[in-house]
């Protein structure tokens, strides 16, 4: 950016990762809170300098910002995918997910799942599609609340809490995550310990 004539402050971490919101499956705590995370709105630290910056440029200049940064940072996430080997990583990750998920104990651990869950009153093959499922009802809701305006996060986050079935929707969403918590603990704790595991066997 510094090249190209502008000035730029990096951002700090906080506004581009939720600390605060972000899903946790091991907390009992957030399952009573936010559920499984699906409505949970994310809470980012604002980061303005940058805005600010671009903002005091001429619209000719301002495009142009535009334009650099989005090539500076397609250049430095390309850059850190070779530097720190993701793609390497990422490959290994779903070689070790696959042994893990096709493992005898985890298959037993995924039944007994299902089997806890539905005793629970949640009929679903596991935890994923149970929210994925949830995760549809949300976007319908969020299509229906902000119909054909262009909201900002915030003015949806508004409208949206504000509105009754999105309300009662949380509730439900909450009800399913603290109902099938204590089944999910086992399969989590089996997963963690096969993946262990299998990183020692798998390159």
């Amino acid at each position: 950016m510094t090249e190209a004539g502008f000035s730029y402050t990096p951002k700090n971490p906080h506004s581009l990762v939720d600390t605060a919101d972000n899903t946790d499956f091991a907390s009992a705590s957030y399952a009573r809170t936010h559920g499984f995370g699906i409505s949970a709105w994310p809470a980012f630290t604002p980061d303005r300098t940058n805005a600010q910056y671009a903002s005091s440029l001429s619209t000719a200049d301002q495009k142009k910002f535009g334009d650099t940064l989005s090539s500076c940072s397609e250049h430095a996430e390309e850059q850190s995918r070779q530097e720190f080997g993701v793609e390497f990583a990422n490959s290994r990750f779903d070689r070790i997910d696959g042994s893990v998920r096709s493992s005898a104990p985890y298959e037993q651990a995924a039944a007994e799942w299902r089997t806890c869950a539905a005793r629970a009153g949640y009929v679903s093959q596991d935890r994923a599609s149970l929210i994925a499922a949830l995760h549809s009802r949300y976007d319908a809701l969020i299509t229906r609340i902000t119909g054909a305006a262009e909201l900002t996060p915030a003015q949806t986050e508004q409208r949206a809490q504000s509105d009754p079935l999105y309300l009662g929707f949380q509730q439900e969403e909450i009800r399913a995550a603290v109902a099938t918590f204590p089944c999910s603990q086992k399969l989590d704790a089996t997963y963690r310990d096969a993946f262990r595991k299998a990183m020692k066997n798998i390159p």
